[in-house]
């Protein structure tokens, strides 16, 4: 998988995470506003599958960045050895 691709999935799983954070939070005010303590409870639920799915993204993005951080160093040694040769 290409950087491009990683860091596109990425976005998406932060997005959709984020999406299911907010309805399901939305859910859970709902639910404790008409006193339905089963609609609060999947609303925690779904704010909680968001917030796996929001920091799932985020962990692949760190990931990236540290391919990215280990890429550069490598490129910069070798730029070190090839001049001392």
């Amino acid at each position: 998988m290409s950087n491009y691709e990683a860091r596109g999935e990425a976005k998406a799983d932060k997005a959709e995470g984020r999406s299911k954070e907010f309805a399901g939070k939305v859910k859970e005010k709902v639910g404790d506003l008409i006193g339905d303590d089963e609609m609060a409870s999947r609303g925690t639920v779904r704010r909680a599958d968001g917030k796996k799915d929001r920091l799932k993204g985020e962990i692949k993005d760190k990931v990236e960045d540290a391919k990215d951080t280990a890429k550069a160093g490598v490129e910069a040694v070798k730029d070190k050895l090839s001049k001392r040769h």
